[in-house]
């Protein structure tokens, strides 16, 4: 078994772990993210970028702007309803270590989707935040089926209710 381990590690046609997080980001609609509190600056994944509705050159080394984003720049995209929601977050994560919260984004091509954001604080030797390193999911898709779930479901129980002389 280990043998077999080592072998494939260092076999250069084997797929790096970076190809391997860069397919499985895809495939999820899960982007990843780090924050360095000290310089300001978000690095987003590729991924990232593609939910934000950001163009992503094919070649990788590249580094385009939406990957270095000031903090301020990543707030200007939620939208101002669900802009507390997401500094509350912050906030508690100073305290618990880690924030999970829904909010909407505006898209470089000014759609909006819903993601699910979440983070876990990284601290220094001293216990102070030094930066965050989290993920953020798109799941438009699956809060709009949820809310059809809901409205179709209505539709139906209201339906089934008996109709009476009152009711009319």
């Amino acid at each position: 078994g280990e043998h077999l381990m080592k072998k494939t590690i260092t076999n250069p046609d084997a797929i790096s772990l970076q190809e391997k997080l860069a397919v499985l980001q895809r495939i999820t609609n899960t982007g990843d993210w780090v924050w360095d509190i000290k310089k300001n600056k978000i690095l987003w994944s590729a991924e990232t970028c593609r939910i934000f509705g950001e163009d992503v050159p094919d070649d990788e080394s590249v580094k385009e702007s939406c990957r270095d984003l000031a903090f301020e720049e990543y707030l200007n995209r939620i939208p101002s309803r669900d802009r507390i929601k997401v500094l509350t977050a912050f906030k508690q994560a100073k305290k618990d270590g880690e924030f999970d919260v829904k909010h909407r984004i505006n898209r470089k091509d000014d759609r909006y989707c819903i993601v699910r954001f979440r983070g876990s604080i990284v601290r220094n030797k001293h216990d102070k935040p030094k930066g965050m390193v989290g993920t953020i999911q798109d799941i438009t898709d699956i809060e709009q089926k949820a809310i059809t779930d809901r409205v179709v479901s209505e539709i139906v129980s209201v339906s089934l209710e008996p109709l009476t002389i009152e009711s009319i």
